[in-house]
């Protein structure tokens, strides 16, 4: 990150919903603490995170190859559970920049996740055909997730774009099993 805090605005295609996410963040021990407040249609999340650059390698200009870590946790409330769901989420992005990121410039990135937390989680029979779902009850329970997050950014001076998703490939969504998420977000920098 080339300056001292961003402001983002993100929207979210998540099982038929578009949410929105805001975020706010500095620069802090080397890497980006942030903090997020987002809605959908029938709950809000507060979440924190920290990202932090642990390697690069620049290839002149063909660009500069990067990893890091990024933790992240958040809490939903939801209107219809008096449970508020929480995760926390290990992400190792990879990207490779093309262009500087204080002018132009274009990165392309994967970031496997891990991720584990508690829901509200329905247990029965549902049949995959539709007809509805059998005897059951739901109750808070442990939830986790492996996955794949990848995606472009774009940056102009001080304005960014990003789209991408998480939830790739979708058999590794322990908790949704088939459940992907697409985003995309604009950024200023200050």
């Amino acid at each position: 990150m080339t300056s001292r805090a961003f402001t983002e605005f993100s929207t979210y295609y998540n099982f038929n919903e578009l949410d929105w996410t805001g975020t706010v963040g500095v620069r802090f021990a080397g890497g980006l603490l942030r903090a997020s407040y987002g809605r959908g249609a029938n709950q809000r999340v507060y979440g924190l995170g920290f990202a932090r650059p642990i390697a690069a390698k620049s290839f002149g200009m063909f660009g500069t190859l990067t990893s890091g870590v990024d933790l992240g946790a958040a809490i939903e409330h939801s209107d219809f559970f008096s449970y508020n769901s929480r995760a926390a989420r290990l992400s190792l992005p990879l990207s490779w920049r093309i262009g500087s990121p204080s002018r132009f410039s274009i990165a392309p990135y994967v970031a496997p996740y891990a991720e584990i937390g508690r829901a509200m989680v329905f247990h029965g029979y549902c049949p995959a055909n539709g007809t509805g779902c059998g005897p059951g009850t739901t109750f808070p329970d442990l939830t986790r997730s492996l996955g794949l997050g990848g995606g472009v950014d774009i940056t102009a001076g001080r304005f960014g774009l990003n789209i991408g998703m998480t939830g790739v490939p979708t058999r590794l969504n322990l908790y949704r099993n088939g459940a992907w998420t697409a985003n995309a977000s604009a950024r200023i920098r200050f």
